[in-house]
């Protein structure tokens, strides 16, 4: 008729799960920050003991990372860091048209492409009215790049030697001929100066072509040598 009571403890510990966190994606140069969890010590495949790391693969890389408690039991996980090279674009030089012109612009080394006119093709085609830069962004995957053109405009280049001139024959004259500015010039006397000095002896008509940049354009002159008027006094009175 004798009792006896005695008791046992079942200490519950909870499931170790390990978790490295999601895959991620990165471009090469960058760095991600990888934080483990689900257990109270961790160790990961770098050696490092710490929950999180920070890490900057040159190359796609799996890490694995040994988290642990405090009863001797362990789980392991692993997470892969997936990395992207930067793409490398290839643009048009820069360039200069003249006034009005159309100029296309190409681009390539990434599969998409977005310009800041909006355009999203590897080709495009501008016409502005003034000197304008053009910028692209290139992405390939998760990895973008810029790149830029500048497109000089220069002024439609219209040539003008001055206006005709008159003088008078057997007169002691000069007359200055001066052209637009430009970069250089030439007259059909073979000077090579914006302004030349002539003084015909009949009437000339004179050609300078001035260069701008990639411009040239031509105009002429005249000057015209009038002859004096003959006066001859008969009776007191003058006659031409």
């Amino acid at each position: 008729g004798c009792t006896s009571i005695g008791e046992v403890t079942v200490t519950v510990i909870p499931e170790l799960i390990a978790n490295a966190g999601n895959d991620v994606e990165i471009c090469n140069g960058e760095e991600v920050v990888l934080t483990a969890s689900g257990g109270v010590n961790y160790e990961w495949s770098t050696g490092e003991t710490s929950a999180q790391i920070t890490i900057s693969p040159n190359t796609t890389t799996t890490y694995t990372v040994t988290v642990s408690d405090n009863f001797g039991n362990s789980d392991s996980d692993s997470v892969t860091v997936t990395v992207n090279d930067i793409p490398t674009l290839t643009i048009t030089e820069d360039v200069t048209i003249i006034e009005g012109e159309s100029v296309q612009l190409n681009v390539s080394g990434a599969s998409d492409y977005e310009w800041n006119t909006g355009e999203i093709s590897e080709t495009i085609i501008v016409t502005p009215n003034t000197t304008t830069t053009y910028t692209v962004i290139g992405t390939t995957a998760t990895c973008s790049a810029e790149a830029q053109v500048t497109v000089t405009v220069e002024e439609l280049l219209v040539v003008s030697a001055g206006q005709d001139e008159n003088v008078c024959e057997d007169d002691s004259y000069e007359v200055v001929l001066t052209a637009t500015p430009g970069d250089s010039y030439l007259w059909s006397t073979g000077e090579t100066t914006q302004s030349i000095t002539v003084s015909p002896l009949s009437t000339t008509t004179y050609t300078v072509t001035v260069t701008f940049g990639m411009q040239v354009d031509t105009d002429d002159v005249t000057v015209f040598v009038n002859p004096n008027p003959n006066v001859i006094i008969s009776n007191g009175e003058s006659v031409d």
